[in-house]
């Protein structure tokens, strides 16, 4: 690894490459003399698999012009056991592979059906970070990206659900997002094997450790089992033996089983889903009035790989969605994620009924519901807690792993957490997903 770097020295970036990239994109954009200003791009809780670091670079080029470049950096964590604990260099070879391979794919098949030029289509398109660099090296990853939040994209408050025409937004663009990749897969079936393949191969759980595994397990349990202190027993004595019953195979089943077993996904209909749809991966741009536009961006494809879109959705609606809107609008919101999605079918002259039956997508809705309990279990103490009531897990060390976990028991018992935990428990069981 680079050392003695003027860049790393009194600098955010960690002892690295980063700095010698970062040095070679300022060069190859043009700059003439430059100077280099860094500020951290995050606080504890916003990012859990590395640092981010805005970098605004001014400066001239050759003919003396004004230029400024900004750019944000995510560089992996390299202290502590968490590396050991999680497989954080599979983490960005995924990351790294959606941006190099998988969606210049899926772009491609645009502009060969030429939808490309569709105006109407691109202004209400999702858009992805253009990468500059990348490293996926162990100890030595990071992605460098331009900051989109410099070009009047706003972040949403990840403590708070989002309101409902933020959902809605979100839903239309995972389901051109969903429709894209059951393009590729129905157009180019051999190049989609490769990509199923790939992912396959870099399955980020499939071989973790079983120490790591074992903490987990016990968290996840611990976590699930805890929201029985959320419903009344006078009232839900029922929902409370079902969800403790429910944590007993939480882990196994909902959490390790979907993230190792990949024959539990009919591959017929799996697609290439973003894995992490959660507030702080999705910036959105407003109006000069403020009014929200269709202009959004994916942020962070860590956990992207090819499994059921059922598995997205439910992740969202647990983290994303306020109970209300998730109760009284469920089978709306299904509704706009599955038309956008067959929009985007349509304009390559697919079937949506032979492509994913709606029934089908219903189906595993509630074949792998209880995802939705784990994943709530799991994020909302820390989507729902302050930044500095929220451990420094990234320099934990195994010993320090219990209490971790009894901080993490701690702040799950915020109003807001068990409130919208409640509401995710009382959902899965109406529904039947449990």
């Amino acid at each position: 690894m680079a050392t003695n770097s003027r860049l790393i020295k009194d600098s955010l970036l960690p002892e690295g490459k980063e700095d010698e990239e970062l040095l070679k994109i300022i060069k190859a954009e043009g700059f003439k003399d430059y100077e280099i200003t860094m500020s951290s791009g995050a606080e504890r809780g916003d990012n859990f698999t590395g640092t981010l670091v805005n970098i605004e670079v001014k400066g001239h080029s050759e003919n003396g012009e004004a230029k400024q470049l900004n750019l944000i950096t995510k560089c992996s964590p390299r202290l502590g056991d968490f590396r050991n604990m999680m497989p954080i260099t599979q983490f960005y070879i995924i990351e790294t592979f959606m941006y190099d391979t998988y969606f210049p794919a899926v772009f491609n098949i645009l502009k060969e059906y030429g939808l490309d030029n569709d105006k109407a289509l691109r202004t209400k398109l999702f858009s992805i970070p253009k990468v500059y660099g990348a490293s996926a090296e162990p100890m030595d990853e990071f992605m460098i990206m331009n900051n989109k939040k410099c070009e009047n994209y706003k972040m949403g408050n990840r403590m708070e659900p989002l309101d409902d025409a933020h959902c809605r937004l979100v839903l239309k663009q995972l389901g051109y997002l969903h429709g894209l990749s059951y393009a590729l897969k129905h157009l180019y079936p051999e190049k989609f094997a490769e990509i199923a393949k790939t992912f396959a191969s870099c399955n980020v759980f499939e071989n973790a450790p079983e120490q790591m595994v074992a903490i987990y397990r016990a968290h996840i349990t611990g976590l699930v089992e805890m929201g029985k202190t959320t419903l009344d027993p006078e009232t839900n004595q029922l929902e409370i033996d079902k969800i403790v019953e429910f944590s007993k195979i939480a882990f196994d089943e909902y959490m390790m089983g979907l993230l190792r077993d990949r024959s539990k996904f009919d591959p017929k209909y799996s697609v290439v889903i973003h894995g992490d749809a959660w507030t702080n991966n999705f910036l959105f741009k407003y109006d000069e009035l403020g009014n929200l536009t269709d202009d959004m961006v994916f942020l962070d494809f860590q956990l992207s790989r090819c499994v059921s879109p059922a598995i997205e959705l439910l992740y969202f609606l647990a983290v994303s969605v306020s109970t209300e809107l998730r109760k009284n609008s469920y089978n709306e919101l299904l509704e706009i994620y599955y038309s956008r999605l067959s929009e985007m079918l349509f304009k390559f002259n697919l079937e949506p009924y032979e492509v994913l039956p709606r029934t089908v997508l219903e189906s595993d809705m509630k074949k792998f519901g209880g995802y939705m309990i784990v994943v709530g279990a799991q994020a909302l103490a820390f989507h729902t807690s302050k930044s500095e009531d929220i451990p420094d897990f990234q320099t934990m060390t195994l010993d320090e792993s219990e209490k971790f976990m009894l901080e993490a028991k701690k702040m799950s018992k915020n109003d807001s957490c068990q409130s919208r935990f409640k509401g995710i428990i009382l959902f899965a069981i109406e529904h039947g997903f449990i």
